[in-house]
């Protein structure tokens, strides 16, 4: 099987599996903002937003290096994952009971009302998050291996289990009361992960050996190549979450559910180019060890393939940004312009520009991890810190939500364009920009059409439009980039290709 094959393989599995948790993800959404008024809702988001800054700290970075350190030595394998292990564990405890003890011991942190609700609720979702750690941490030998079907399925089956404990909540147990409810539904998380760590664990057996180990020089050595990059990720998932919290402190809970509601369907997509790169990863260390020069051709075939994820969620997403909000959420998320009020719709528009930008930068960035140069990454998301504290500060008290999804787009631009120029100081190669202009095209044309047919298709099926709009707008851009050459013959072979001489290069050439 060839990398190129491989690699999408491995994309794909994982695409697949975040599509399906991102569709049982929206009927959560629908759930949850039908059942709990604005407020409660929008402190079931910023507990979770509030976790992930302390949840970072236990991640350190290792598992992008656990996984490129095992794709230099795959025989390492085993050593390597049951010190990781024995790292992640330890510090994510850690990290956990420090959270926990931040939002019980410094109660200025949230308002009067949300004392006994939040406090509990991150104490209950910190064992959620710990678990999810775990997995992870399992999964870096999956990467290495291209099984990442498996770690898709595991996913999946944590979801299911998750949202049928949300629904018998929501829909059985305390529907008239979900004042009530509310802890029982930050619970059904640890139910649902507990499922997906089993389901990892079993799996991975079959492919190594599964223990804790304490071999301090490795550790150690571990440690020092991936704290640079564990403290950038620390800092991108501050700047990422800092929306949500100073949105929280400034504006209140209902302000963050608006916000909340399209940056949860953007989290969803987020993940495709993390999951992309981390495929791409392995092959990419290894062209770069190997000195064979084939690392440039893979940088752009990346670079083109995120580029028309990106354009494309832009242009359909923009589009279609009301029907799929009115799909997800309560009419009461919506916006009413003719009233003066802002929902999220108004929202996911904005954030789709820094999905995209999102896309680049992570292209860059693991270039960057690549080469060892890490390190870099932790200064560039200093200034994003620095830059999204700054914007948030003026524009939330007068904007809310649209303000900080405004500072969003303007902080992953800058990233992006700043990691470029980092990437190409270490690391010499060339970017073609003929296929970039082809997709930018082709998405205005798509973005068109979908937008033209939007009106007469409304008048037949409502906001559920979408449902055939998304299909429709899907051929639509393929087509297109068909037409335009971005897709070839060659890159189609390449990918199902059976056999390979040598390595092949990513998707082609």
């Amino acid at each position: 099987m060839s990398v190129a094959r491989k690699i999408l393989g491995s994309t794909v599995s994982q695409f697949a599996g975040k599509l399906a948790v991102g569709l049982l993800s929206i009927i959560v959404i629908k759930l949850l903002t039908g059942y709990l008024t604005q407020e409660q809702y929008g402190e079931y988001n910023f507990i979770y937003d509030f976790l992930a800054v302390f949840g970072i700290v236990a991640d350190l970075g290792l598992y992008t290096v656990a996984v490129r350190e095992m794709s230099k030595d795959e025989s390492r394998v085993a050593v390597l994952l049951g010190n990781v292990l024995t790292i992640r564990t330890v510090v994510a405890i850690i990290a956990m009971v420090a959270a926990v003890c931040v939002g019980f011991l410094i109660p200025i942190f949230m308002p009067e009302h949300a004392e006994g609700m939040v406090p509990i609720g991150i104490a209950i979702a910190s064992i959620t998050v710990l678990l999810a750690i775990l997995n992870g941490t399992l999964t870096s030998v999956l990467q290495v291996k291209y099984r990442m079907r498996e770690s898709a399925i595991a996913l999946v089956i944590g979801k299911i289990i998750s949202i049928g404990y949300i629904a018998y909540i929501v829909l059985v147990a305390f529907t008239q009361n979900p004042a009530d409810g509310f802890h029982h539904i930050i619970a059904a998380g640890i139910i649902g992960n507990a499922a997906m760590l089993g389901y990892t664990y079993w799996y991975t057996r079959r492919l190594t050996e599964i223990r804790y180990r304490f071999d301090w020089k490795l550790i150690k050595e571990v440690f020092i190549k991936a704290l640079p990059y564990g403290l950038a990720l620390m800092l991108s998932t501050i700047y990422f979450r800092l929306n949500t919290i100073l949105l929280f402190q400034i504006k209140g809970a209902e302000e963050v559910a608006f916000y909340s509601v399209g940056m949860r369907l953007i989290e969803s997509l987020t993940i495709i180019s993390l999951y992309f790169m981390n495929s791409v990863l392995p092959v990419m260390t290894r062209s770069i060890e190997s000195r064979d020069g084939r690392h440039s051709s893979i940088i752009q075939n990346a670079f083109d393939f995120l580029s028309m994820m990106g354009f494309a969620m832009v242009a359909g997403g923009f589009v279609l940004a009301y029907p799929i909000i009115a799909i997800v959420s309560d009419p009461e998320y919506l916006s009413r312009l003719s009233e003066g009020v802002y929902g999220s719709d108004i929202g996911l528009q904005i954030l789709l520009f820094a999905l995209m930008f999102s896309f680049i930068n992570t292209l860059f960035s693991f270039v960057l991890i690549s080469v060892n140069k890490q390190t870099r990454l932790l200064w560039i998301n200093i200034g994003a810190i620095v830059l999204n504290l700054l914007l948030n500060w003026l524009v939330i008290p007068e904007y809310g939500f649209r303000g900080a999804a405004m500072t969003s787009v303007i902080a992953e631009l800058y990233i992006a364009i700043i990691t470029y120029h980092a990437a190409r100081k270490y690391l010499k190669f060339d970017l073609r920009f003929t296929n970039f202009m082809k997709i930018i095209i082709s998405a205005i044309v798509m973005g068109t059409i979908v937008w033209l047919l939007r009106e007469p298709t409304f008048t037949l099926l409502e906001n559920k439009n979408v449902i055939l709009l998304i299909p429709v707008g899907g051929v639509l851009y393929a087509a297109m980039l068909w037409i335009t050459g971005v897709i070839t013959r060659a890159r189609v072979r390449e990918i199902f290709r059976k056999e390979a001489k040598g390595e092949p290069e990513i998707l082609g050439e």
